[in-house]
C-alpha cells in the first residue's frame, strides 16, 4: 500500500513546496496533507505564495514565470 507523506517530514517533497510557496507567512491554514493542499488550491492561493515563488525560485527566466502563470 502506498504511502501517504506528510509536509511535517524533514525535507519531504511537500514541505519543500509549502516552503517555496512561503510557508506559514503566506498560508493562514497548516498544509500538513496533500488534501491540505489540495484544499488550498481549490480556495485559491493567495498573491503572495506566487510572489514567494518568483523570489525562491531564480532557475526560470522571468518570462518563463510570466508564460506559466499566464501573464
Amino acid at each position: 500500500m502506498a504511502r501517504i507523506e506528510s509536509v511535517d517530514e524533514p525535507g519531504g517533497q511537500y514541505q519543500r513546496v509549502v516552503d517555496l510557496l512561503g510557508g506559514s507567512k503566506v498560508f493562514s491554514q497548516r498544509i500538513l496533507t496533500p488534501l491540505d493542499g489540495h484544499n488550498a488550491i481549490r480556495k485559491g492561493l493567495p498573491g503572495r505564495a506566487l510572489q514567494s515563488f518568483v523570489t525562491n525560485l531564480r532557475v526560470l527566466k522571468p518570462i518563463d514565470i510570466e508564460k506559466a502563470v499566464g501573464m
